[in-house]
């Protein structure tokens, strides 16, 4: 049984861990036939109604936030409708495998958090001082930074340690 991150469209539910065991399993987490947009960590895709925006659901914000932060030419050019569940990647034989225990704890544990970000053409990241209380939250401050300043080439989202 993989374990994945369920994103519900709906910021007043929480993302959380489910088990998930077959096919419809994710087909009712997400409300209709899935693919598979690749999410820029570790191997982990989102599972995601196939027919979304043709349906009109609701972007789901905290998932496309994540998904823009990791897979940056997506951003402001795509986005995530309808609920989606964060997998892990697959084994050899195609089976979905759980989300990385990293991935998990840096989206569920009650944690602070920083971004961090390298200029164009730099390799060392910086810190920002502002701390934050929720990924979402930094995650939203990281992208407005990296739009609003044309010297910053990445943006991520940290545990403060």
């Amino acid at each position: 049984m993989p374990t994945g991150v369920y994103f519900p469209v709906d910021d007043q539910q929480d993302v959380s861990c489910q088990e998930y065991e077959t096919l419809q399993d994710y087909q009712s987490a997400v409300d209709g036939y899935i693919e598979a947009i690749d999410a820029g960590v570790e191997g982990t895709s989102f599972f995601a109604n196939d027919e979304a925006k043709l349906r009109g659901l609701e972007i789901n914000r905290r998932a496309t936030l994540f998904w823009w932060l990791h897979v940056p030419p997506a951003r402001h050019r795509d986005f995530i409708s309808g609920n989606a569940v964060l997998v892990g990647p697959t084994d050899e034989d195609g089976a979905t495998l759980d989300v990385p225990d990293l991935v998990q704890c840096q989206l569920l544990m009650n944690l602070t958090y920083a971004v961090e970000f390298i200029g164009v053409g730099a390799t060392l990241w910086h810190r920002s001082p502002h701390v934050f209380n929720d990924y979402f939250e930094a995650g939203a401050w990281a992208l407005d930074l990296a739009q609003r300043r044309a010297e910053v080439d990445q943006v991520r989202v940290i545990p403060r340690s």
